[in-house]
């Protein structure tokens, strides 16, 4: 998870983080029933491919936007971008999680579709990553404790940049409303 971490690190110092600042490794209480549902239902639609499902899920008042960008148009980009990734996990929580680091490792480590000389290059066995994933999530979603938070774990199967595999990632935000909970934006893709 040492390259992870540090992968995050620099998503973090791009995106304006202050080294001083301290973000608490987040919420590890079970998330509502509901919002596991949305986020199950947007994992779904994302996995299937099915740009219709997608747009059911993510309604016109959501925000979306990749990684360090501005906010998209309309939802053809996220559809685009999840007709090629695998999903590897999908993960609800009650608010920005300090497990987060273990479910992408778990993730990954349990993928059939992630090869092992890439878990290997992932080194996955890192203490700080928690406080570091945590801090991640927050800052890019604008998410704290008790702000509801969906994670997707993707494998992108096609080559990039530098000619390798990677992981790629969905951050959920919502809101609950009564019994309910809406998405209320999703930020997504190669956070490198």
């Amino acid at each position: 998870m040492m390259r992870m971490v540090w992968a995050i690190a620099v998503v973090l110092w791009l995106a304006g983080a202050a080294a001083a600042q301290t973000t608490r490794p987040g919420s590890d209480a079970p998330a509502p029933l509901a919002w596991q549902q949305a986020i199950a239902s947007f994992a779904a639609a994302a996995a299937s491919h099915d740009a219709d499902a997608l747009r059911a899920v993510v309604k016109g008042n959501c925000v979306v936007h990749r990684f360090l960008s501005g906010p998209d148009h309309d939802l053809e980009p996220l559809i685009e971008f999840s007709a090629s990734p695998i999903l590897l996990g999908a993960h609800a929580y009650a608010g920005v999680s300090g497990v987060a680091a273990n479910d992408i490792a778990a993730d990954v480590e349990t993928s059939q579709t992630v090869p092992d000389d890439a878990k290997k290059w992932l080194d996955l066995n890192d203490g700080s990553a928690s406080a570091v994933a945590a801090k991640w999530i927050g800052q890019s979603l604008g998410a704290d404790q008790t702000t509801p938070v969906g994670l997707l774990v993707l494998w992108n199967p096609s080559a990039d940049r530098d000619v390798r595999h990677r992981l790629v990632f969905m951050l959920i935000k919502g809101q609950q409303t009564g019994e309910q909970f809406n998405i209320t934006e999703v930020v997504y893709g190669d956070p490198l």
